[in-house]
């Protein structure tokens, strides 16, 4: 902390109606602060990508708060503005979980806000407004119920995703609009459809398992999902190849986002009680109608580490080239990605026999003939 006596902000999850900014003013002003919160194991963490709305109290009766400007809090959850509106505004922030790419609702669709306290008669020209630290959460349980932080855990969670596909110049969103989380009420039931994802309300502080839920978004955005791709499943369990296919990708993806390409070991904190994508416990159904048979498959194509049966190493970007390829058509099971990619990649023998060592320590035998006629050569 800085010392100073910190606000108590006032939280709600209702939709803020805002007017137009005066047309005209007379006084400059510069807002700044930092807003934060705290993670599920009690950390501060900066609340980055969040919308800030400055907004001027009005205390005529019947009349609406101005909006004055609006920024986004940056890497370190800070945000400053500078701006010229008429004299004696009364300054407080509306931070809202809504960015234009993502949002997180409410089970009423009603997007969550958290307000500060108001700043009352700014009137000196050129005023400094300075919110100091602002922060969520304190003392919350697991389930995030304090200041409904756990929407905080869920905005983030996202925007580490977004990151991962923007540092490699991929829209997580594509052209589809915004992705709408949506953490609800309901207990156990965790699953997305299109561009729309709900959490269970107990499932918030699972950071991997929000994430998971984006490798999904992605794949809708960018290819489409299989048909048949739907319904419950179990990690250690054979089913429908479709729907193995769809759910490995995303967690493929959640690892890729998670862990460097060259860890020895990548097991995903909440995921299935913290099972690991590199060593597939043997009790698992074998084959490619298991779900982490292929992530284990996909990890072995991307990662730097060579256990003796996966010599290759394919970046992120272009394995997603491969699912983009699709042109928006679903690709109907791992197989039929798996030879898309060697199209994808010109890949040369050698490739293409590490990469069928590598399905093979995953338990999933393809054709070495029809992967070397995948190639295109």
């Amino acid at each position: 902390m800085d010392g100073r006596r910190p606000y108590i902000l006032c939280l709600a999850a209702f939709l803020l109606l805002a007017v137009p900014a005066y047309a005209a003013g007379r006084t400059n002003y510069h807002v700044s602060g930092t807003f934060l919160y705290y993670d599920h194991e009690g950390r501060i963490r900066p609340a980055a990508a969040v919308t800030a709305r400055i907004m001027d109290r009005d205390p005529s009766p019947g009349d609406k708060d101005d909006l004055l400007t609006v920024v986004e809090t940056d890497s370190e959850g800070r945000f400053s503005a500078e701006f010229t509106a008429q004299e004696y505004q009364d300054i407080y922030i509306v931070f809202v979980a809504d960015n234009g790419t993502w949002r997180v609702v409410d089970s009423n669709e009603k997007t969550f806000m958290w307000f500060t306290p108001v700043i009352w008669d700014v009137c000196k020209d050129d005023a400094e407004v300075d919110f100091g630290k602002q922060t969520i959460g304190h003392n919350s349980d697991d389930l995030g119920e304090r200041h409904n932080v756990g929407a905080m855990w869920i905005y983030q969670a996202v925007r580490r995703s977004a990151e991962f596909c923007n540092e490699r110049r991929i829209a997580l969103t594509g052209d589809k609009g915004i992705y709408t989380v949506i953490w609800t009420d309901v207990d156990n039931a965790t699953y997305s459809s299109g561009m729309r994802t709900r959490i269970a309300h107990n499932h918030a502080y699972q950071y991997d398992v929000v994430i998971h839920e984006t490798g999904h978004v992605l794949m809708h955005a960018h290819s489409a999902m299989p048909s048949g791709s739907g319904g419950r499943h179990r990690i250690d369990r054979a089913y429908n190849r479709q729907l193995a296919w769809a759910e490995g990708w995303a967690t493929f993806y959640a690892a890729c986002v998670l862990f460097d390409r060259g860890v020895n070991d990548a097991d995903l904190p909440f995921f299935a009680g913290g099972v690991s994508v590199e060593h597939i416990p043997p009790r698992f159904a074998r084959g490619d109608r298991n779900e982490m048979r292929v992530v284990g498959a996909l990890w072995d194509f991307y990662d730097l580490n060579n256990d003796g049966s996966d010599g290759v190493s394919i970046k992120f970007s272009a394995i997603f080239k491969a699912l983009a390829a699709s042109n928006g058509r679903p690709i109907a099971d791992f197989e039929s990605f798996v030879m898309l990619l060697v199209s994808e990649i010109d890949a040369d023998a050698g490739t293409v026999r590490a990469m069928h060592a590598a399905l093979r320590h995953n338990t999933i035998n393809y054709s070495m003939t029809k992967m070397m006629k995948a190639r295109g050569h």
